[in-house]
């Protein structure tokens, strides 16, 4: 996140818009509380046409998502979809496929074009030159380029699939949260699901984190587990829901949140794409979970672009 601006007229540069970068930590499958975030931004107007993102790990799937304005409802949905899949089918060493099948099915054909410049991926480089802190990459030729680089700061080494490591271009890479769970930009709104003992060992003042709303009911021992173990759905929509809360405190409360908020959160929204807020978010189904049908997408009240998410 280079500015170029020192090659540009004073008159010009001045007229640029002010830094605002939002990173997100590595959150396994806490990826809903960084969903609920995403959503009160969204909805209060605080993502800006030049707001810009980083993420580590899971928190580089939903910047992709917000860089691509994918609303974050629809995200939302294709994450309790892949849950109860790997609810049912296990995660271990199966995640990256599913992963992959998911963005490939849910990015628009341009992500690489909406992500390149706007997004900066954290991954942890072996070689060459092994580094104890991530690099980041912001600039993506191809739509596959952005997807392998997403499933790269993903690399958690046995856990995404068999393998220990991944290849991203010339590099071996594992996971992007792995030397820093929380993208270190200045100036950055830092998110992150854990509360901030663990983060602040790092370095790291959080902004928006389980620390702004004391009544979070959940324990450390559980957020770990959470993170390598998918939730029910019961469950992912309250981490949700605490995220969202998690947001609109420190919207309320940060000289970050309200004052930078655009006054029409509609008209900043690209046309075209769902707003939150359009409709409600589904409530879980009663009763056991249904058998896997031909076409997991039918009768459902899921957004159409669910019934595409099992590999095939």
């Amino acid at each position: 996140m280079h500015s170029t601006g020192a090659h540009q007229p004073f008159a010009a540069r001045r007229e640029q818009p002010e830094r605002d970068v939002i990173a997100f930590s590595g959150c396994g499958w806490m990826l809903p509380y960084h969903i609920g975030v995403a959503h009160g931004l969204v909805a209060a107007g605080r993502i800006r046409q030049f707001t810009r993102f980083a993420g580590a790990s899971g928190g580089s799937l939903i910047g992709a998502y917000l860089a691509c304005a994918i609303d974050p409802e629809t995200v939302l949905e294709a994450h309790l979809y892949q849950s109860e899949i790997c609810r049912q089918e296990g995660t271990w060493w199966k995640l990256r496929r599913l992963l992959e099948h998911m963005m490939d099915e849910t990015l628009p054909h341009n992500a690489h074009i909406k992500c390149s410049g706007r997004l900066s991926v954290a991954m942890t480089r072996l070689w060459p030159r092994p580094r104890l802190r991530p690099v980041f990459v912001s600039h993506f030729p191809e739509r596959q380029d952005l997807i392998n680089a997403l499933l790269s700061s993903c690399m958690v080494p046995g856990y995404l699939d068999a393998a220990l490591i991944s290849r991203f271009r010339d590099w071996y890479v594992i996971d992007g949260g792995t030397w820093q769970l929380v993208p270190r930009i200045a100036g950055a709104v830092k998110v992150c699901p854990f509360q901030a003992p663990f983060p602040r060992s790092q370095g790291v003042k959080l902004d928006i984190s389980p620390e702004l709303t004391p009544d979070f009911p959940y324990t450390k021992r559980e957020l770990w587990s959470l993170c390598y173990n998918p939730a029910d759905m019961t469950t992912a929509r309250e981490i949700h829901n605490w995220g969202l809360k998690a947001a609109n405190v420190w919207l309320d409360t940060s000289d970050k949140g309200r004052p930078r908020c655009t006054t029409n959160a509609a008209s900043r929204w690209p046309s075209g794409i769902p707003r939150v807020g359009t409709a409600p978010i589904p409530t879980p189904p009663q009763g056991p979970p249904a058998a896997p049908s031909a076409n997991p997408g039918a009768g459902s009240s899921r957004p159409n672009i669910i019934s595409h998410l099992t590999p095939k």
